[in-house]
């Protein structure tokens, strides 16, 4: 049975739409394909036009397209099908390949990338990427719904349950409920002894609320004070649902409630922190119930180039086109609904009031409300033009009993005390990756929880049959495929006169929502000042970030340093007590000095105006740092006190860079230009010259250009390949060896590779490094030298067949003009030396297996 086939559980195949403007190649390929598996049926369509059409009428399984065509090239008909089906298989099979191509490729959302080749076998590789992208996909719309099966049983955090039963006037209590009101094993209560957990204030409206449920049938949202002991008051937001017999009376009522007293707290801390968002290099806006902005931080103003007057009495369409504006509008629905996340990161494109659009990362939320009365949304946005970002929201869901039991992802076990016979259900085998045939009882399966967690399970089973102590355990298991998986394991106790005569469970796996919750809580430390923990996070803002802050008052118009965090005081070398209680001024030079009191900067900043602008300070030792200052008020300060919070942005360094890279762009101009125009200028008039008289003088002449060219070539890449490597990527070692060959004209040589290291590098540079190699190999060693590539401990070498190099001479190779070579510009070995540094590698010459010279490359990091 083919791979494929396990995909499809109906048995139907897998239906396949090959687009290529190429009929007679698409009607090959279709037959290679059928051919290769067949469980594929492949139609074709000459165009993306007649292959949306198609897909329309009946759409298939994955998608195969060109990339070159007429009309809609292969990333345009992609981003259609996107539009319409974000998660379909799409394979790019393509005649142009590139390393541009292919990263578009992937940035464009394709599901895979393969570019065509000749021969048959190209058709294999292509039938196994079909395979595993249909594969993919049917495994995460298959995870996706056990996530959903899990949502309906798993109330995370603080959400709780309850179900009151009308003719006894009893509450069932979830174990989140348990907990939170302090009685974890209590898992009933009399309703009267439930309204008391609550305010006194909001008793009598509990009572009439239930009451209300159950005459009138109806679903009820309530906010109410739980008060279950005098120092504990949170804020609930309950939903009540009835539960109706088929002869209309409600014999049940179930609720869901949610602790929301946290996000009330947050929301009035927001408040205080206005100053840290104005602070802020991202964007910040807020729009009300009709979607207009009503609040926009200076960042914002400064992104779009509109006055903030402007942009108050405006809208998104001020900024957007239509497209970008019913996105938005999508997304505002998706939180608006009862299931939505709290926020979306989405990007959007602004158009500013003057320059090239921006390309924006839009991280979006709804302000607090309640009931229906939505108040508007608010969002940051964060110029991503260069380097974009992806971020997603783990989806949150308050839902509570579904008939959870019945259609919950859950195993269930028992275990006779007296017998001790065990009985497991398939989903409990299935969690240990076992079949039922094979044995599991609870002392074989203590063998397979993780080690540092068997005392617990073992301790809380044994503690179950002697006492009847119930447990609720969340622990690692190591099923037999050696993975490692979270889950949650309960136990309860049958007594028969006060003994134990049954131990009865579920085991649940919740890898899944372990890995959510942990990736909740990694998402959750990258959140700005507007969440959690505002105070310390501005606490450590001021302290830890890379830039020196400020916190000044004003007295007589001057600014005095109330506060500075550890880099002002480092930077200055001043001791802390010399700087706070000082004027601001005593640490700027005299023309900072006027800027800060003369031209006003510091009444301005007070003023409410955004201040960013350059600032000279002095250090203790007389230097002057040079910074870009950024200033904005202090709010919420004492009735009649004024200040700023400024932060000091040490640019010394990119100054002394800018005036490097002047230098630099003026050497490369005289090379580039000021040398290459006399000598194109010589070579035509030397090619003039041989027109009246043929010499060997003039043969001289050319070769003399020639070398004089490819000597600036080399000294121009001397200039550029200097600067160290600050992206790397895993590259296959073999693959560049191969591919910097094809580049380099080697005559009769032969290349050799046996390598089979992955290694972290800059991918052009390397290529680079292997052509000049190559090259050197051929000026020293001839036509028919040989070129061996291959792994080395740390790193890699290559070895020539050619005469070697001399010890003597070894210490000399890689300095600037240096070459035995009639030809030879001496800057090959050069470059090579400083394509190594850059990326913080050692090289050296020695003797070569072959009596030729071998370079070895050492110090590098290994993926494979």
């Amino acid at each position: 049975m083919s791979e494929a086939n396990v995909l499809i559980e109906t048995g139907e195949g897998v239906e396949v739409l090959l687009v290529d403007d190429e009929s007679d190649f698409a009607d090959l390929a279709a037959t290679f394909l059928e051919r290769a598996d067949d469980q594929f049926t492949v139609e074709t369509a000459s165009s993306a036009d007649a292959g949306l059409a198609r897909i329309d009428d009946r759409r298939p399984d994955c998608i195969v397209s060109d990339y070159n065509m007429p009309g809609m090239n292969g990333f345009e008909f992609l981003e259609a099908i996107r539009e319409r089906y974000p998660d379909l298989p799409f394979i790019l099979f393509t005649g142009k390949g590139s390393e541009a191509i292919a990263s578009d490729a992937i940035s464009a959302g394709v599901t895979d990338y393969l570019q065509k080749s000749p021969g048959t076998e190209q058709y294999e590789l292509l039938a196994n990427r079909i395979r595993n992208a249909v594969r993919t996909r049917c495994e995460a719309q298959r995870a996706d719904r056990q996530q959903q099966l899990m949502r309906l049983t798993e109330f995370a955090g603080d959400t709780g349950g309850w179900e009151l039963d009308r003719g006894s006037d009893r509450i069932l209590l979830t174990a989140a409920t348990r907990r939170a009101i302090g009685r974890p094993d209590q898992a009933e209560i009399p309703l009267e002894e439930a309204i008391a957990l609550f305010h006194p204030d909001d008793r009598e409206d509990v009572r009439q609320t239930l009451s209300k449920a159950f005459e009138a049938g109806e679903k009820l949202e309530r906010r109410w004070r739980l008060q279950p002991s005098d120092r504990d008051e949170r804020l609930i937001d309950m939903t009540i649902t009835p539960v109706v017999e088929s002869g209309g009376r409600v014999t049940k009522l179930r609720g869901a409630g949610h602790d929301i007293t946290d996000r009330e707290e947050r929301r009035q801390e927001l408040e205080t922190y206005e100053t840290i968002i104005e602070a802020l290099t991202d964007a910040v806006y807020v729009l009300d119930e009709e979607g207009r902005f009503t609040y926009v931080n200076d960042e914002f103003v400064e992104l779009v180039g509109y006055d903030r007057e402007t942009i108050l009495e405006s809208t998104p369409s001020l900024i957007k086109d239509a497209d970008a504006i019913e996105r938005g509008e999508n997304h505002l629905r998706r939180l608006l609904s009862s299931d939505g996340p709290e926020t979306i990161p989405f990007e959007v494109t602004l158009q500013p009031r003057e320059g090239d659009p921006i390309v924006c990362k839009d991280l979006m939320g709804v302000l607090p409300y309640e009931g229906d009365q939505f108040r508007g949304s608010v969002g940051t946005l964060r110029d991503v033009t260069s380097a974009k970002e992806r971020e997603q929201r783990l989806e949150q869901q308050n839902d509570l009993f579904k008939k959870a039991q019945d259609v919950a992802d859950v195993g269930a076990w028992s275990y006779d005390v007296q017998t001790g016979e065990a009985f497991l259900t398939d989903k409990a085998y299935e969690i240990h990756g076992l079949s039922p045939d094979e044995e599991l009882n609870p002392a074989t399966s203590l063998g397979f929880y993780h080690p540092d967690d068997r005392p617990a399970i073992r301790d809380a089973f044994d503690r179950a049959v002697e006492t009847g102590e119930s447990y609720d355990l969340e622990l690692r298991l190591i099923d037999t495929a050696d993975d490692l998986r979270w889950v949650r394991t309960r136990g309860d106790a049958e007594l028969e006169d006060g003994n134990v005569v049954c131990v009865r469970g579920t085991l649940q796996d919740i890898t899944e929502r372990k890995r959510r919750e942990r990736a909740l809580e990694e998402q959750t430390e990258e959140l700005d000042t507007l969440t959690t923990e505002l105070e310390e996070q501005y606490r450590y803002l001021f302290e830890e970030a890379p830039l020196m802050a400020v916190v000044t008052r004003a007295e007589d118009g001057r600014p005095i340093i109330e506060d500075c965090n550890d880099l002002f005081v480092d930077t200055l070398d001043y001791e802390r007590s010399e700087l706070v209680g000082a004027e601001l001024e005593r640490f700027y030079t005299a023309e900072s000095q006027r800027e800060l009191l003369d031209e006003g900067g510091y009444e301005r900043a007070l003023g409410g105006e955004f201040v960013r602008e350059n600032r000279g300070l002095v250090a203790a030792d007389g230097e002057t740092v040079e910074t870009l200052f950024r200033a904005v008020p202090r709010k919420n300060t004492p009735e009649g006190s004024r200040g700023t919070l400024a932060f000091y942005i040490d640019i010394s360094e990119r100054k002394r860079l800018e005036r490097e890279r002047d230098r630099l762009e003026e050497f490369t101009s005289i090379v580039s230009h000021d040398l290459r125009n006399p000598l194109t200028v010589a070579e035509g008039y030397t090619e003039l010259a041989r027109e009246d008289c043929d010499s060997d003088h003039l043969a001289r002449v050319d070769d003399a250009i020639d070398r004089s060219q490819a000597l600036i070539d080399d000294l121009l890449t001397l200039a550029r390949e200097g600067k160290k490597v600050t992206g790397s990527e895993p590259v296959e070692l073999s693959d560049v060896a191969k591919r910097s060959w094809e580049t380099v004209d080697t005559d009769q040589a032969t290349l050799e590779t046996d390598a089979t290291h992955v290694i972290e590098a800059d991918k052009s540079r390397l290529q680079q490094l292997l052509e000049n190699f190559y090259r050197n190999a051929v000026e020293h060693g001839g036509d028919e030298v040989t070129v061996h590539v291959g792994d080395l401990d740390g790193g890699f070498y290559i070895a020539d067949t050619g005469s070697g190099i001399p010890e003597s001479d070894r210490d000399e190779i890689f300095e600037a003009g240096y070459s035995t070579a009639d030809h030879g510009t001496g800057f090959g070995l050069r470059i090579v030396e400083q394509i190594a540094e850059a990326h913080g590698w050692d090289i050296r010459v020695v003797d070569g297996e072959r009596c030729g010279a071998r370079f070895e490359i050492t110090g590098i990091v290994t993926a494979r």
